[in-house]
């Protein structure tokens, strides 16, 4: 168990490593995203830019379970309707 003034610390170290476009709740779940969907070629597809009607029925067959998947049908899972679109709209504004 962490002493409060580690929590402090910690707190405090988190808050400033962050970057600092990062200030909505939508760009803080994106930087979740980026670290499997980043700009470069993996097995991974790369999300910037896809348009979001098409990223936001992505999301939702994934949560419906109409789309199969490793770890996106249950990461989505934690998500509602409002915050998947909002994440699709996020990613399709992105080059």
């Amino acid at each position: 168990m962490l002493s409060p003034l580690r929590y402090l610390i910690m707190t405090f170290l988190l808050s400033i490593s962050l970057p600092s476009w990062a200030t909505n709740p939508t760009e803080l779940v994106a930087l979740q995203c980026i670290n499997c969907h980043s700009t470069t070629q993996s097995k991974t597809p790369v999300i910037q830019g896809t348009p979001a009607k098409q990223m936001t029925l992505l999301l939702k067959s994934y949560k419906s379970g109409k789309l199969p998947g490793t770890v996106m049908n249950r990461i989505t899972q934690g998500f509602n309707e409002a915050e998947l679109t909002a994440l699709a709209h996020y990613f399709s504004q992105l080059k």
